[in-house]
C-alpha cells in the first residue's frame, strides 16, 4: 500500500523537537498521538495479494456471511414462531425492518470511524474486533431470548455489528489489492459467498430441524468470530496518520457526512451505486417470491413447489460460481469493467423476462440459470469497478464502501414493499383468476430495474 510522504512542515517540526532540551525530549508525552507506523509489506501472490492475507479475506468473507445472512433465512423465522405463535409474521416483519435499518446506518458510520482511526493497533483491526463483538452479543441474545423485545434488540445489535464488520472488510479490497487484480479477487470472494450460503443454510437447517434453535445461531457465530480473528492476525494494518487521513470530527455535520456522497461532485460513484442498487432490487423479487410463484403461476402443489425451490437455488448458485470464475479473471485480463457489468445486468433482465413468461418448470429453471450467471459476473466485476471510482480513494474507503453496501442490502427490504403493488396489477396477467398473484407483472417490473442498471453503468466515464 503506498504511503504518502510527510509534509515539509511536519519535517521542520521534527527538527525543532530534535534540537530542544534533551531532558524534555526524553520524557514520554502521554498526550502525543499514536506514532505513524506504516503497514509492513508482504510478498504478493498470483492474485497480487500476499497468500496469508488473501486466505484471511476469503475465510472472513465466508464465515461472516454465514453469521450475517443464513440465520435470517431459517433460524430467525423459526425462533419468532416459537416466541409468538399467534403473531409471528407481524413481529418477524418488524424485526427485519428495524434490524436492517440499524445495520444500514451502522455500516457507513463504522467505516467512517475506521477510516480516521489513529489507534496504534491500526485503523481496521479495532473496528473489526469491536463490530464483531457487538454482533456476537446480539447473536447470543437472539439465541437465548425468552420474549420478543429481547429478540428484537438482539437482532438489531447483530445487524449493527455485522454491518460494521462488512464495511471494514470491504475497505480492505482497495487498500491491499492492486486494481489490476480486483476482478480475480472479487470472483474469489463471490464464490466464497456462494459456498458459504449453502454451508450456512445446511448447518442452521440441521439445528432448526432437531429443535436446537440456540445452536442454529451460535454455530455460525463461532465460525464468524474465528474468521475475523484470523483476518485481524494477517492484516498489515497501519494508522490513519500513515496515509494522511485526519482525525475523526465528532460534530453532527461531520457524522452526517458519513451517509452522503455528492452525486454532482462524484457522478461516477453515484451512477455505480444506482446500477448496483437496481440490479439487486431486480433480483430480490426472485429470492423472496420463488415459492409462491411456483404455486400460483405454475400451478404446483405446496409439496411439489417445496421440492423445486432447492433445485432452483442450487442451479442458480452453480451458475453464480461459473459467472464469477469467468467474469472476474477475464475482466482483469482485458482491463475492462463496464462491458461485463452491463452485460451481467442485461442477462439478469433476460432471466426475469423468461420467468415472467415461463409456462413450465424447464423455463423456470432456465430463468434462474440466467439470473445466477448474471449475479456471478456482476458480483465479481462490479466490486472492482466500484473500488476504482471511490470519492476519497483508500483514505475514505470504509465510509464510501459502507455507503455502497446500502445498495446491496436495501433492496431486500424494499422488494416486499413494492412487490404487492406489481402483483395486484391485472395487466399482462397469466393467472387472472387469482387476484394479487400477477407474477408476470412482478418479474417484468423487476426487469425494468435491471434495464436501469444497464443504463446506469454505461454512464460511468472514468472506468472503461
Amino acid at each position: 500500500m503506498p504511503i504518502e510522504p510527510r509534509s515539509e512542515m511536519a519535517a521542520e517540526h521534527d527538527d525543532v523537537v530534535a534540537t530542544s532540551d534533551p531532558a524534555a525530549a526524553a520524557a514520554p508525552n502521554l498526550l502525543a498521538p499514536a506514532p505513524v507506523v506504516p503497514a509492513p509489506t508482504l510478498p504478493a501472490g498470483r492474485f497480487g495479494v500476499p497468500r496469508k492475507l488473501l486466505a484471511g479475506l476469503l475465510v472472513a468473507q465466508g464465515t461472516v456471511w454465514m453469521t450475517y445472512f443464513t440465520p435470517v433465512l431459517i433460524a430467525l423465522p423459526a425462533s419468532m414462531e416459537e416466541l409468538s405463535p399467534d403473531h409471528y409474521t407481524w413481529y418477524l416483519s418488524v424485526t427485519l425492518v428495524v434490524a436492517t435499518l440499524a445495520g444500514l446506518l451502522a455500516g457507513p458510520l463504522i467505516g467512517h470511524f475506521s477510516d480516521h482511526s489513529h489507534s496504534r493497533f491500526g485503523r481496521r483491526r479495532p473496528w473489526l474486533l469491536g463490530s464483531m463483538a457487538v454482533g456476537l452479543i446480539g447473536t447470543v441474545a437472539m439465541a437465548f431470548a425468552s420474549d420478543v423485545p429481547v429478540f428484537v434488540i438482539g437482532a438489531t445489535l447483530s445487524q449493527i455489528g455485522f454491518g460494521g464488520v462488512t464495511a471494514v472488510q470491504l475497505s480492505l479490497l482497495p487498500e491491499y489489492v492492486p486494481i489490476e487484480h480486483r476482478g480475480k479477487v472479487g470472483a474469489a470472494l463471490g464464490i466464497t459467498t456462494a459456498v458459504a450460503t449453502i454451508v450456512g443454510v445446511g448447518l442452521t437447517s440441521v439445528f432448526v430441524g432437531s429443535g436446537q434453535l440456540p445452536l442454529a445461531f451460535l454455530s455460525v457465530a463461532v465460525l464468524g468470530t474465528v474468521g475475523i480473528l484470523l483476518l485481524v492476525l494477517v492484516i498489515p494494518d497501519s494508522t490513519a496518520a500513515a496515509i494522511g487521513a485526519a482525525r475523526i470530527s465528532w460534530t453532527p455535520r461531520e457524522l452526517a457526512a458519513a451517509f452522503y456522497i455528492s452525486p454532482r461532485r462524484h457522478p461516477d460513484f453515484a451512477w455505480g451505486w444506482l446500477s448496483r442498487f437496481t440490479f439487486y432490487l431486480a433480483s430480490a423479487s426472485v429470492v423472496t417470491y420463488q415459492l409462491y410463484y411456483l404455486i400460483n403461476q405454475l400451478g404446483l402443489s405446496k409439496t411439489e413447489a417445496a421440492s423445486y425451490v432447492p433445485l432452483g437455488t442450487a442451479a442458480q448458485v452453480l451458475m453464480t460460481v461459473v459467472g464469477a470464475l469467468v467474469g472476474g479473471p477475464l475482466s482483469d485480463r482485458i482491463g475492462r469493467r463496464k462491458p461485463f457489468v452491463a452485460l451481467a445486468a442485461a442477462i439478469c433482465l433476460l432471466g426475469l423476462v423468461v420467468l415472467a413468461l415461463a409456462p413450465s418448470i424447464p423455463l423456470y429453471l432456465a430463468g434462474l440459470l440466467f439470473i445466477g450467471l448474471a449475479t456471478g459476473v456482476y458480483n465479481s466485476v462490479d466490486i472492482a469497478l466500484m473500488t476504482a471510482v471511490l470519492p476519497d480513494d483508500i483514505k475514505g474507503a470504509g465510509k464510501d464502501l459502507g455507503v455502497m453496501n446500502i445498495a446491496n442490502t436495501l433492496p431486500n427490504t424494499l422488494a416486499p414493499a413494492f412487490a404487492p403493488v406489481l402483483l395486484s396489477i391485472t395487466l399482462f396477467s397469466l393467472v387472472s383468476e387469482n387476484p394479487g398473484q400477477n407474477y408476470t407483472m412482478l418479474f417484468l417490473g423487476s426487469a425494468l430495474f435491471a434495464f436501469v442498471s444497464v443504463v446506469s453503468v454505461l454512464k460511468i466515464r472514468s472506468v472503461r
